[in-house]
């Protein structure tokens, strides 16, 4: 009796710790999440602001700027989902987008100035439509 009364005690506190244990985990998972969606959230409106007042002023160059800067980030991030795939994974639309950008920066040059390795991971990114990886 004594020995039944012990395993069912240890096996109360398992499921009380893992019960514990997973609420926790959502808690803070839920405010991580939250934190880091309203940060994006936040960049997103900031630069859409800052771009439309360039605009508004006629500083389309810095506009440009500014525009391109955040196209580096999209190419590399997006590129490194397609790059990250298997060649018989590719999709032919996400290929086709990759070549409409490449194309796009061939007739208007950009770099990161200052930042090589942004213009090597973006140049990477085009390689990949450039030698049908």
């Amino acid at each position: 009796m004594k020995k039944l009364t012990i395993i069912a005690l240890m096996i109360a506190m398992l499921a009380i710790g893992l019960i514990g244990g997973w609420f926790a985990a959502g808690h803070y998972y839920n405010r991580w999440i939250e934190s880091y969606m309203k940060t994006s959230e936040y960049n997103n409106l900031s630069f859409k602001c800052r771009v439309l007042i360039r605009l508004r002023a006629g500083k389309t160059n810095e506009a440009a700027g500014l525009l391109e800067t955040l196209m580096d980030g999209d190419i590399i991030d997006f590129g490194s989902f397609v790059r990250d795939a298997h060649t018989d994974e590719h999709r032919a639309e996400d290929l086709k987008l990759i070549r409409t950008v490449r194309d796009y920066r061939a007739g208007n040059p950009w770099n990161a100035a200052g930042y090589p390795e942004i213009n090597k991971s973006v140049a990477e990114i085009f390689a990949l439509v450039s030698t049908n990886q």
